[in-house]
């Protein structure tokens, strides 16, 4: 539920500068970001999510909702030729090196076909993998936005945008959106 609150708020601000909006989600896993685009986006959505792991328990999605099971490496289909978002769900800090450097590879093979690309991603701050440093999800972060500045999109930090709450212990998520389907299995 946390995921989903903050993929919510993600989806939100993507929504109201967007008006056609085909995510590619890389490190989908359960696919929480879908159902988040799913509540926030009242116009037509695509999603694409790709992840290496075939995810027990999957939220239910529209019909128009892909995903693909594959590790994406430099010969991998160009799923962004028609991204006008690309997404991150807290995957930055679960792909290793060598992944990362394939998944760079596909990028700057990739031909995307829109005007303009978000390029969004949640970070882990408390990961459970000790030599993945927010400073390094960041970087990877920064490493992606500078291979769309290479073919030829322009950084517009006009526009940029950064969500992050306050560091207090206190504060909590206490609303519950009714929509988001439970797994019968918790």
């Amino acid at each position: 539920y946390a995921y989903y609150y903050e993929y919510r708020k993600i989806m939100d601000y993507i929504g109201q500068h967007f008006q056609e909006i085909n995510v590619v989600s890389v490190g989908c896993g359960s696919c929480i970001d879908a159902l988040a685009l799913k509540h926030a986006v009242n116009g037509q959505s695509n999603y694409l999510g790709i992840d290496i792991v075939e995810w027990a328990y999957k939220v239910p999605l529209p019909v128009n909702y892909e995903i693909h099971k594959v590790r994406i490496t430099a010969d991998t289909k160009d799923y962004l030729k028609d991204a006008t978002v690309l997404f991150f769900p807290k995957s930055l800090s679960d792909i290793s090196d060598s992944e990362m450097n394939d998944i760079k590879k596909w990028i700057k093979k990739s031909s995307c076909m829109k005007d303009q690309i978000c390029i969004a991603a949640s970070f882990v701050y408390n990961s459970a993998y000790d030599d993945m440093h927010p400073a390094i999800q960041h970087s990877r972060y920064e490493e992606i936005v500078s291979l769309f500045v290479e073919n030829n999109y322009t950084n517009d930090q006009l526009n940029a945008f950064k969500v992050k709450e306050k560091e207090d212990s206190s504060k909590k998520i206490w609303d519950v959106y009714k929509k988001i389907p439970e797994p019968i299995n918790l």
